[in-house]
């Protein structure tokens, strides 16, 4: 593969004033040193970068990180160009690209016998495949990551392995004692005075509310807020924001969510974080959609989908899809609802997340119920429940959904008499929007 001059300096050629004349040894000498050089000029370059890579600085990522992956002796520099771009690489879509690239990093630092490295690398690996919907091969990676930073006594690391598992754990298998135990196991593997306190902490603060310990939550975010403060860290630091706006959201105080929302996006902005932006702007249309602005609401949702389609983040995009559609609901306009229901849907059976798509199935059958059509919403319903049952989730979310499903199958069974046999589950909870 030839590299652009414009990108980096012209590899030397055998017809070279600098190599003419050079042995085979001495001329592949010559070459692994610049190799060398361009790696480690490039990493420190992308240390200093805090948001999207240009496309300039990507394309001369990939070039130059090839040839260091077929290096052998170039590993010490292609190990720090890699641990400095892996966070940021994650921002830009190009997952298709970095999910081999991190396999074959994985592979070289087994060679060099580099457990540190191997550790990181598939830390990013199981965080990346999670997003993407491979939970399985997701959790493997991070245990291998953790038992690792075990085996090396990196403590921290290991805590962030472990928080990292947690919120898979939550979230994938809706097994909320499990998750929590792994995300205490994790603080307790740090110090304050430990970089990675604040995530595991943030870790903590969001887990607690999604249990709806609102008090530990607001208590455990708010310390890693002044944590990332404290280490520099702009970007957990507004994560932080963007979940203590969730927490006033899920009591309804509107105007402080509102105010930590905005103060969010604007991070987001600054630290050209286009992922967390449009999670920023999706919530900040439900509290919009829930106000009854729904216009207001659909213009933030089709802003994050803007942001979100390039990286094809399609967790992101269901959760879209599904708040859009509850949003048409209101506004009864059935037909754009029941499209925006039926691509989530499609993702989350992608995604393989039972949970979050018995959550939007829910909701299918209620719009069903709203145009009369019972029969239509007691198959919804019932299959959104067999979804739940089966998988046996014991979060407390799963529960609420359930209880709630079932009392949704009840009332569309009442005005379908040839429906199969009722539940016995009959517990209503309120309906939220994914968030």
């Amino acid at each position: 593969m030839v590299i652009a001059t414009s990108m980096l300096s012209p590899i030397p050629q055998a017809a070279s004033p600098l190599t003419a004349g050079a042995s085979g040894n001495e001329y592949g000498s010559i070459f692994e040193s610049y190799v060398g050089r361009s790696l480690e000029m490039l990493a420190r370059q992308l240390e200093q970068v805090e948001g999207l890579l240009a496309q300039e600085l990507q394309a001369r990522f990939w070039q130059t990180l090839e040839y260091g992956l077929r290096i052998r002796t170039a590993w010490p520099a292609t190990r720090a160009l890699l641990l400095a771009v892996a966070p940021k690489i994650e921002q830009t879509g190009t997952w298709d690209e970095w999910l081999p690239c991190l396999g074959k990093s994985i592979e070289r630092s087994q060679a060099v016998d580099d457990k540190a490295a191997e550790a990181e690398l598939r830390m990013h690996l199981g965080h990346l495949l999670f997003r993407v919907g491979e939970v399985e091969t997701a959790r493997h990676q991070l245990e291998l990551a953790g038992h690792l930073f075990g085996q090396l006594g990196q403590m921290p690391r290991h805590a962030v392995a472990l928080a990292r598992l947690a919120q898979l754990v939550h979230r994938a298998d809706g097994d909320a004692h499990a998750a929590r135990d792994l995300a205490e196991r994790a603080l307790r593997m740090v110090t304050r005075s430990d970089l990675e306190a604040a995530y595991c902490h943030f870790v903590h603060g969001t887990l607690a509310g999604e249990e709806l310990a609102v008090g530990e939550a607001a208590a455990a975010l708010d310390e890693a807020r002044r944590l990332a403060e404290q280490a520099g860290d702009r970007r957990l630091h507004a994560l932080a924001l963007l979940n203590l706006g969730r927490l006033y959201a899920q009591r309804t105080l509107y105007e402080p969510a509102e105010t930590y929302y905005e103060w969010a996006i604007a991070a987001f902005v600054a630290l050209e974080d286009p992922v967390n932006l449009a999670v920023a702007q999706m919530n900040l249309a439900i509290i919009y959609m829930e106000s009854g602005k729904y216009n207001q609401a659909l213009r933030r949702y089709d802003e994050a989908e803007t942001t979100l389609r390039p990286l094809h983040d399609r967790r992101y995009l269901a959760m879209i899809y599904n708040n859009k559609g509850m949003v048409y609901t209101e506004m009864q306009d059935w037909a754009r609802a029941e499209e925006a229901y039926l691509a989530a849907c499609g993702l989350w059976r992608q995604l393989d997340e039972p949970v979050s798509l018995a959550n939007v199935m829910d909701n299918l059958g209620e719009l069903y119920m709203a145009q009369g059509a019972p029969r239509q919403a007691v198959a919804t319903f019932a299959d959104a429940l067999a979804l739940l049952h089966t998988g046996h989730f014991g979060s407390a979310e799963a529960r609420r959904l359930g209880d709630e499903i079932a009392a949704h199958l009840e009332i569309a069974r009442a005005q379908s008499p040839d429906a199969a046999p009722r539940s016995t589950v009959t517990t209503p909870v309120q309906r939220v929007a994914i968030q």
